[in-house]
């Protein structure tokens, strides 16, 4: 949740700005004599402002790329159960369920699938184990290619993890950063506000052009 010094949307306060943008634009001379701080400068920097808001990502946006990342999780969580699915059929045929087979620790796999990290590390795991008893493996049928695939499908999930838990902590600053571009954007109208009362004491209506 972005602090706001308003109670409209984000979106509101843009286009309230704009309109007061346009308002200021008419009547700057007005508000230069009241402080020569409202001058051109002002003006351009409000604008530089409202331009810098309406760039950010909208939260809409930022749902969709953070699902984006869930996606790719689970192609490639989908990528690593068919290369696991090979490597169980042929672990089982070269040493049937007892002995080695129970080293590859296949038991633990539904237990797994609730933590990505775990279930890449696990994985990469499959792909040693698999290289060590590889002899037995290839004399049953099991190819390099499907040996390979379970390095690369760990690799790609680890990955996608990072990736992830990455935007995770970069949506926290993006949130901050929103956050202070539009308490700054709205520091222009709380400005013109103050001063629009002195400006436009005996004049309601031009007083309303830039506070309410």
């Amino acid at each position: 949740m972005i602090d706001r010094p308003y109670t409209c949307t984000d979106p509101q306060a843009v286009q309230r700005c704009e309109s007061m943008l346009l308002a200021y634009d008419d009547h700057m001379a007005a508000f230069t004599a009241l402080d020569p701080d409202f001058n051109a400068t002002f003006r351009n920097d409000w604008r530089a402002a409202i331009d810098a808001c309406i760039a950010y990502p909208t939260d809409e946006s930022t749902l969709d790329l953070q699902k984006g990342h869930g996606q790719v999780i689970d192609r490639c969580m989908e990528q690593c159960r068919m290369a696991l699915a090979d490597l169980r059929y042929y672990a089982k045929k070269a040493y049937s369920t007892k002995g080695r087979y129970r080293v590859f620790g296949f038991e633990r796999h539904n237990r797994l699938r609730g933590s990505t990290a775990n279930y890449a590390v696990f994985m990469h795991t499959q792909h040693r184990l698999a290289l060590r008893f590889q002899p037995d493996l290839a004399a049953k049928g099991m190819t390099p290619a499907q040996t390979d695939a379970l390095l690369t499908s760990a690799t790609a999930l680890w990955d996608a993890e990072v990736g992830q838990e990455t935007f995770k902590r970069e949506r926290i600053l993006h949130t901050v950063e929103r956050s202070e571009a539009f308490r700054h954007l709205w520091s222009f109208v709380q400005r013109l506000q103050h001063a629009a009362d002195a400006v436009f004491e005996n004049d309601a209506v031009g007083r309303g052009l830039f506070v309410g």
